[in-house]
């Protein structure tokens, strides 16, 4: 138990004990459940399910910042101080190499001009290892690039930031694109239904509220409530219930474009941000997905199969609402009037907020 809560790929999976006892101290390393050795086929599946659906949410990317100045390590941990970032420091680049692989950081944030082994070797280096090599790495230096540098550092750096002029807003909107760019190592995404999650939204729907006042662009939002989910899992269990939400997301998943992002809002709900679309092409989705889901035959045990129905809303930016929390309250209440009023329907206009 230790092992698993040292290691960063293990220390936020749940730990449920098989015969052990939840009082006891030695069991309070993130412990979550325990369960008897008697265990039922269907009991264990539940427990396997719920646990899968209610992990805590892990936090965001861990960020490895190697530069010899104490001083620039110190305007970073101050530019991302609760902004959600774990962060790891090192002093030189021979330490950041062995921190990057002992501690396989989301995101590098790395010096060029190093004492005893500079920002290039430490690039080359990282990339010839079998684990290290994927990790994004950002160049953040006060060194102009010459032509055969840039080429040196050719495709292996995703970023370069030069320090004196990449104030705190411009790092922290070089990280949030960089989140987005790797939505699963910034834990971006549902872990259970391979969707985007909540935060992933805030994240995507700012970008897109800045680059549609930017370009005078538009974007269109659909989101919708599966109907008495509850219900369901309480005849059906809870392993059933995740079932239906997958299929879900491979509906759609059908029906959509590629560049479309598909969000998991809550355990029943979800929102689609559908890019360069106006209100009324999301409209005609809305009613596609809602046609969809009703005539949708859900997998049971024994060859049987479940239904559900869904209450949809969708809302187009501009149209009353220009910031990502006016959306989401506008797109929520069309969809709670659309549930208040019967269920079964799509609702964009004004009737619903």
């Amino acid at each position: 138990m230790h092992l698993l809560r040292s290691r960063k790929a293990t220390r936020h999976i749940p730990l449920v004990l098989l015969g052990g006892d939840a009082e006891s101290p030695s069991f309070s390393l993130g412990t979550v459940d325990t369960m008897d050795k008697q265990v039922t086929k269907n009991d264990l599946v539940n427990l396997i399910t719920r646990h899968g659906r209610q992990s805590p949410h892990a936090p965001g990317m861990t960020v490895l910042v190697i530069d010899d100045e104490a001083s620039v390590r110190e305007y970073i941990r101050e530019c991302l101080r609760g902004q959600g970032y774990r962060l790891l420091l090192a002093a030189n680049g021979r330490d950041g190499i062995q921190a990057a692989i002992e501690h396989d950081p989301d995101l590098i944030i790395l010096d060029l001009m190093m004492p005893g082994l500079s920002g290039f070797k430490v690039v080359e280096e990282l990339k010839r290892h079998p684990t290290a090599c994927d990790i994004p790495v950002v160049i953040f230096s006060a060194k102009d690039l010459t032509r055969e540098e840039v080429m040196r550092l050719g495709q292996e750096v995703e970023k370069v930031l030069t320090k004196g002029t990449t104030g705190r807003a411009d790092l922290l909107r070089e990280l949030r694109s960089m989140e987005l760019l790797y939505p699963v190592q910034a834990r971006l995404m549902d872990s259970v239904l391979r969707c985007y999650n909540l935060r992933y939204r805030q994240l995507r729907l700012t970008q897109e509220c800045n680059r549609a006042e930017r370009y005078g662009q538009t974007f269109s939002l659909v989101g919708w409530q599966m109907e008495a989910y509850d219900a369901y899992v309480k005849k059906y269990g809870q392993h059933w219930g995740v079932a239906a939400l997958r299929e879900i997301v491979e509906l759609v998943n059908s029906v959509t474009r590629e560049g479309d992002v598909l969000v998991r809002s809550s355990e029943a709900s979800f929102m689609l941000i559908l890019t360069g679309t106006t209100q009324t092409v999301a409209e005609r989705v809305a009613e596609k997905l809602r046609l969809r889901i009703r005539i949708h035959k859900f997998p049971l045990a024994g060859g049987e199969v479940g239904n559900f129905t869904a209450s949809f809303g969708c809302v187009q930016f501009g149209m009353g609402a220009f910031t990502p929390e006016d959306l989401v309250a506008q797109l929520n209440a069309r969809v709670a009037f659309a549930l208040k009023s019967g269920g079964d329907r799509c609702v964009c206009g004004d009737e619903g907020g």
